[in-house]
């Protein structure tokens, strides 16, 4: 995922250039002007491919959650040794997309937080977009749980459903932090966060428990 060097015609050139936008730009900001800007194509060109911004707009927001869906897809559901590899690789994995959105943004860190909002609002489509990538995370947790389960890594009087809320809670809680404290977001204090949580309901030698997301 990122930008493409120099100018092109290409419809796909086009919004490669505005994934900056997108992630930077409200959409009243988001014009045929900065569009002009960010492609160093002429509006003729660029009408050429699209019928007007919102037509470069929602092609770019569409684009961005199909690089992410298919960035989760590639390793979500791929089978682990353990669950703490698959909390490894999920925290790796959102590493990486932070530091592709960072270098589409100049290294401004919110960018996606706002991002999502923005296209909350505008998109029609978002919804069922960000559901599906959502729910796919959801099956990914879900299978490495009930598997950690099974190979008595976890313990078997947890409530999976609850716990998958809890693991993607802490995500989505880090991530709409970052929306509003930049500085605040990275990886070391999600992956904090979430060894904090394997650890209680890991089983324990001497067959402890906290109690914590039980049956």
């Amino acid at each position: 995922m990122g930008r493409l060097k120099g100018a092109s015609s290409s419809r796909r050139d086009i919004v490669d250039a505005c994934l900056k936008l997108v992630l930077e730009k409200n959409y009243g900001a988001f014009s045929i002007s900065a569009v002009e800007k960010a492609t160093n194509l002429t509006r003729g060109s660029i009408l050429y491919h699209f019928e007007d911004k919102e037509d470069i707009y929602y092609a770019t927001v569409e684009y961005l959650m199909q690089q992410i869906y298919n960035n989760f897809e590639n390793f979500i559901m791929v089978e682990r040794a353990s669950l703490i590899e698959f909390i490894l690789v999920y925290i790796d994995n959102i590493q990486n997309l932070s530091l592709n959105i960072r270098a589409l943004t100049d290294g401004r860190q919110s960018s996606y937080a706002f991002f999502v909002l923005q296209a909350m609002e505008v998109y029609p489509n978002f919804i069922e977009k960000y559901t599906a990538l959502y729910e796919l995370e959801r099956k990914g947790w879900e299978t490495h749980l009930k598997a950690a389960i099974a190979r008595k890594e976890i313990r078997d009087d947890l409530d999976v459903f609850t716990l998958v809320g809890q693991f993607q809670s802490l995500y989505n809680g880090v991530l709409l932090q970052s929306g509003l404290l930049p500085q605040i977001f990275n990886t070391t204090v999600l992956q904090s966060l979430m060894m904090n949580l394997y650890n209680e309901i890991k089983v324990r030698p001497d067959n402890r428990s906290f109690g914590l997301v039980g049956r």
